[in-house]
C-alpha cells in the first residue's frame, strides 16, 4: 500500500500519525476545519491532520491555538471569531517559526492511484512586510514518516 502525504506550507509538534483511508475512486474526502474549537477551549486538529515547524530559530513546541486573527507571533492557529463555530485553519510565518500543515492519505484500494485532484480555498489576510514574498507551497511524498522526513517532491 502507497503512502501519500499531502504538505501544504503556509496556511502548520508532530503528532500520532493516522492515515485517511482511500478505499473506493471518486469518493472525495473533505474537511472545513469546523470541528476546532472557539473560545478559551484548546482545539484539536481534525483527524490525519498533522502540523510541524518546517523551518525556523524556535525551539518551543508548536501547538494549535485559537485566535481571531490578530495574531502577530509566527503559529498555526484555528481562526474565526471567537464566538462562532466557523473556524479555518491559518498559519502565520515569523523567523522562528515556518510552519506546515500536512495530511496523511493510505491508498487501500486494490490498484495504484494514477491521478488525484486535490484543492481548496486559501486567503491571504495581511502582509507582514513589503519584502516578504507571501506563497503556498505544495508537496507530497511516498515515503514520508512525519512532515519533515521523506522524498518531496514540489
Amino acid at each position: 500500500m502507497k503512502k501519500i502525504y499531502v504538505l501544504g506550507t503556509l496556511l502548520l509538534a508532530e503528532l500520532g500519525f493516522c492515515q485517511v483511508s482511500i478505499s473506493a475512486l471518486n469518493t472525495p474526502y473533505t474537511q472545513d476545519f469546523n470541528t476546532m474549537t472557539n473560545g478559551t477551549t484548546p482545539p484539536s486538529l481534525p483527524p490525519n491532520w498533522f502540523i510541524a515547524r518546517l523551518s525556523g530559530t524556535s525551539t518551543t513546541a508548536l501547538t494549535l491555538t485559537n485566535n481571531d486573527g490578530s495574531a502577530n507571533s509566527g503559529g498555526v492557529y484555528a481562526t474565526g471569531t471567537n464566538s462562532s463555530n466557523e473556524r479555518s485553519l491559518a498559519v502565520l510565518a515569523s523567523s522562528g517559526t515556518i510552519p506546515g500543515i500536512g495530511l496523511n492519505l493510505i491508498n487501500n484500494l486494490t490498484q495504484n492511484i494514477t491521478q488525484i485532484e486535490i484543492s481548496g480555498k486559501s486567503e491571504q489576510w495581511r502582509l507582514a512586510t513589503s519584502t516578504v514574498v507571501e506563497k503556498i507551497a505544495f508537496a507530497y511524498s511516498y515515503d514520508a514518516t512525519s512532515l519533515s522526513t521523506g522524498t518531496g517532491l514540489q
